[in-house]
């Protein structure tokens, strides 16, 4: 087998992986209440999280592991340097994004959440980015590691921002 055929074949692995986590978060949400993927999504990434955190990387190095994170998905991952940021543009996200393109009747928020953006209509999978990488960053971190402009758009790409200073903090 070639390493292109070898690769589409891991693909598609992948992809039907992440087509039966949307599933079982789906059935989560319907049987137990949609708090309960959010809990779901706490319990897996907070160690994820507190383990990235704990290696104090600086932003750049944020952007390369998260470019590497996404490779492993197969995200058409593109990294633009501004003066103050970095972008991650996925087109698609190899994951959250490619369901949201490939798959029918995707599990989706019923209603806005913190955790969705605010939004209903938000594939519980892809909730997993702001709960992890943003809400549970800044509890364990004290601030987001990226923040994610989920487009409404399933066709349009999914932004990750890291910013080259730290967050401004919230004036209270």
């Amino acid at each position: 087998m070639s390493d292109q055929a070898s690769a589409a074949q891991l693909k598609r692995m992948h992809d039907a992986s992440v087509s039966v986590i949307d599933d079982a978060l789906g059935f989560i949400a319907r049987e137990l209440g949609e708090e309960s993927v959010a809990r779901f999504w706490r319990e897996c990434f907070r160690p994820r999280v507190s383990d990235r955190a704990a290696l104090g990387l600086s932003p750049r190095q944020h952007v390369e592991r998260f470019a590497q994170d996404h490779a492993g998905h197969g995200s058409a991952c593109e990294i633009i340097e501004e003066p103050d940021r970095f972008v991650l543009k996925l087109d698609p996200c190899g994951s959250g994004g490619a369901l949201r393109r490939t798959k029918q009747n995707v599990n989706v928020t019923r209603k806005p959440h913190d955790w969705s953006w605010g939004k209903a209509g938000v594939p519980y999978y892809c909730t997993h980015c702001r709960i992890a990488w943003e809400l549970i960053a800044a509890e364990v971190g004290g601030q987001a590691v990226r923040i994610h402009q989920w487009p409404d758009n399933p066709n349009h790409p999914c932004l990750n921002i890291v910013p080259k200073e730290p967050w401004p903090k919230p004036v209270r």
